[in-house]
């Protein structure tokens, strides 16, 4: 979800912009898909084998969201003749840089997908990731995510933009532009894996679906939504869910209407909103967007400005998200396929790289602990005071006790969220859950490699949100060192890839050659449900329920039918 790095830390990190495209490239190579030919490239990976492998970068898999089709639901794209090279990442969608802090992108081509596969023999799973960023910023680049490591496997991996904020996630409660466009472009592009994945080796018959972050809230949002029914058979989320505070709006149009009088459109009519707000430069939208982001807002942890959200019932468009998740999973709206479900040990670290900590912040936080707790939580009258007690006993607040802090942020952003989700999963009895929890702390791990150097004065031990990555994909910008051979972080990358890629393989992730614990699935239990798999320097599985304790207080503390509850 929340990669912001401090721009002084990597001023020098403008240069990764232009890396996309500049890898060693051997030879081409030609596909014809339904829309037309394509020219793709001959790469050489630098890890494990180094084996060579075939990319196909930039393919257009939608029209351009421009002019009157800014905020629409995406429009399949337009065929071409001859041969298209397709050697180059498309820009992201218009957005500011998750390192730069500067607003990159355009509109104009950024709704593209890559496919890398190690031959084009036929029938290999299919994986496709999508990306996070709090449905905000991001990109399926290299420089975050690059498949080389994939590669050693017998998949093809497809990475792909979506629009993202309010371009991607603004609503006008209209069926003109009902909200999603976001989730509808990854609808988009399961659509077009299931015309073109055969020409690449892929099984359009196998495919999962993978994301970390706002990625693994949307993989959850397609196992709810109607549009991308058959489109996939299997779903990997990480760090995310659906019912995470940030993944969902209950004021949609409300945040679209402000965001236009913020930008000088005082008219009520939507159609003059829209109208207004397709003209202005799609930079001036990506600045204005946070303007409609609340103090009360970032304490309930709604903090993206635009995100997911109910669509309306007018019109006779397609409607990707058609009541609240919890209500459709609740009514057991689910797709049955086999589900990976899972967290870092330490998600809550990235709240120190997102707010300002220092010896002030903790001596405001003695006087007034309520003011971090979420009003939307459903406490009872003194539920500030138990949270503190619980996760603080009778401490003062300051440096000391950030492993606590960390904790308590871990839970109302990620872990109470992920923990619904499992129990009503379960509830649906559909398919099978296999859960984790990722303790290894290694060096590939980006913000517990940046923030220790930050805050030298705390115990940063953990995996933080987002240190995942760097286990699935190599990373080509500055920071964290490469991967050495023959050390714990090579063994945790092909332990961690070969789980996932087995589990896109059968839809069970046992049954590697290299795999030394059976991973059991998730089932019923006293305290709720039980197992998961500890994915450290050697996996251990666990017959427990993931932060039992933690989760306990938090059921016994909230009303029985919330969690971080929303408006319905």
């Amino acid at each position: 979800m929340i990669y912001i790095f401090k721009t002084s830390l990597f001023s020098t990190c403008k240069s990764i912009i232009n890396i996309y495209g500049k890898r060693k490239m051997a030879t081409s190579t030609l596909v014809n898909l339904k829309e037309g030919t394509i020219r793709g490239k001959v790469l050489t990976a630098t890890s494990f084998s180094k084996k060579k492998y075939f990319a196909f970068q930039g393919i257009p898999y939608a029209q351009p969201p421009v002019g009157n089709l800014r905020f629409r639901d995406p429009q399949p794209p337009i065929p071409w003749q001859g041969i298209k090279d397709t050697v180059r990442e498309s820009p992201p969608c218009p957005q500011k840089h998750i390192l730069l802090q500067d607003t990159v992108g355009n509109e104009d081509n950024c709704l593209g997908l890559n496919v890398y596969t190690p031959d084009f023999s036929a029938a290999k799973p299919v994986m496709v990731w999508i990306h996070g960023g709090g449905f905000t910023f991001g990109s399926g680049h290299t420089d975050l995510h690059d498949p080389e490591y994939w590669m050693e496997q017998d998949v093809v991996i497809v990475t792909c933009n979506y629009r993202v904020g309010a371009l991607g996630f603004l609503s006008l409660g209209t069926s003109d532009v009902p909200g999603n466009a976001g989730l509808k472009d990854q609808v988009m592009v399961l659509r077009w894996v299931q015309r073109n994945i055969a020409q690449f080796g892929g099984d359009p018959g196998n495919v999962t679906l993978f994301g970390e972050s706002a990625g693994g809230a949307s993989v959850h949002y397609h196992l709810l939504s109607p549009m991308s029914k058959g489109l996939f058979h299997r779903a990997i989320i990480m760090s995310g869910s659906s019912l995470n505070s940030w993944a969902f709006s209950s004021e949609a149009v409300e945040k679209s209407r402000l965001l236009g009088e913020k930008m000088g459109c005082t008219s009520q009519d939507p159609q003059e909103v829209l109208q207004y707000l397709q003209t202005v430069p799609a930079f001036d939208l990506v600045k204005a967007q946070y303007k409609v982001v609340t103090a009360q807002d970032k304490q309930d942890i709604r903090v993206f400005p635009f995100t997911p959200s109910v669509e309306t019932q007018e019109g006779e468009g397609e409607r990707f998200l058609t009541d609240h998740p919890r209500s459709l999973l609740q009514k057991g709206q689910v797709a049955p396929v086999p589900l990976i479900v899972g967290v870092t040990d330490k998600e809550g670290m990235l709240v120190l790289n997102d707010i300002p900590h220092s010896d002030d912040y903790f001596k405001v936080l003695n006087n007034n602990f309520s003011r971090i707790v979420p009003g939307n939580l459903d406490l009872p009258t003194n539920g500030a005071e138990m949270i503190r007690q619980f996760f603080f006993g009778d401490k003062p607040m300051n440096w000391d006790i950030v492993p606590q802090y960390l904790d308590y942020y871990g839970d109302i952003f990620f872990y109470i969220g992920v923990d619904e989700m499992i129990k009503l999963h379960m509830a649906c009895g559909v398919a099978p859950i296999y859960c984790y929890n990722i303790t290894f702390d290694g060096q590939l791990g980006l913000l517990s490699w940046y923030l220790p150097q930050v805050y030298p004065q705390c115990d940063l031990r953990g995996v933080s949100h987002a240190d995942d990555l760097g286990y699935i994909f190599k990373m080509n910008i500055p920071g964290p060192p490469e991967m050495s051979v023959g050390s714990p972080e090579e063994q945790v990358v092909k332990c961690f890839t070969g789980l996932w890629y087995q589990f896109a393989l059968s839809g069970n992730p046992n049954g590697g050659e290299a795999q030394t614990v059976v991973w059991e699935p998730v089932v019923k239990d006293q305290s709720g449900w039980k197992n998961y798999l500890e994915l450290g320097k050697e996996p251990t599985m666990r017959h427990c329920r993931l932060l039992q304790q933690r989760m306990v207080f938090w059921e016994r503390a909230m009303r029985p039918h919330s969690v971080l509850q929303q408006k319905l």
